[in-house]
């Protein structure tokens, strides 16, 4: 997705829905929101109770980071999808005003690290640079080495499943 652009996802989807503009990039609002949840809920586990993620974090919800989103408990699915849709806003706009550059599925795949990195953790990094410089290709590589977690419990790092299974291309 990162070096495609919009070509992955617009060859169907470029048909506007009745009530809804499409952007310059060829989304709906509805459509962005979409492509951006898929690429996250595609790659988490929903549970209304409270689990230690690899990382050592007590996780809940979508794969809510307990501590770093203020989320200690989640009602049911629906209320996890919309703490879910708040955080998503946060993360893109966070994104997006760190590297307006980028198209809007590159951002989502962006938006898909920071909501399991975290934006401060990427913001001063090579990747940043890279995303900066439009070195889309630059950007995948140091993306690739992203996938590694420290285990709390045992100090070393371990691939995280999540991460590997995104296909940051």
């Amino acid at each position: 997705l990162l070096l495609s652009g919009c070509s992955a996802f617009n060859g169907e989807q470029n048909r506007p829905l009745a009530s809804q503009v499409v952007g310059p990039d060829g989304f709906t609002q509805t459509q962005r929101y979409q492509i951006m949840a898929w690429l996250i809920k595609s790659h988490e586990n929903y549970t209304e109770d409270i689990y230690e993620c690899k990382g050592g974090k007590p996780t809940v919800g979508w794969g809510f980071n307990c501590e770093a989103t203020g989320i200690w408990d989640v009602n049911d699915i629906r209320d996890a999808d919309d703490k879910f849709k708040t955080l998503l806003d946060e993360a893109y706009k966070n994104v997006d005003k760190q590297f307006p550059n980028l198209t809007y599925l590159q951002k989502a795949v962006v938006v898909s690290m920071v909501y399991n990195a975290g934006l401060g953790g990427i913001s001063n990094s090579k990747l940043a640079d890279k995303l900066k410089d439009g070195d889309m290709r630059g950007a995948v590589k140091q993306m690739r080495r992203w996938i590694h977690v420290k285990n709390k419990r045992t100090g070393r790092y371990e691939v995280s499943k999540g991460a590997t299974y995104r296909d940051w291309e």
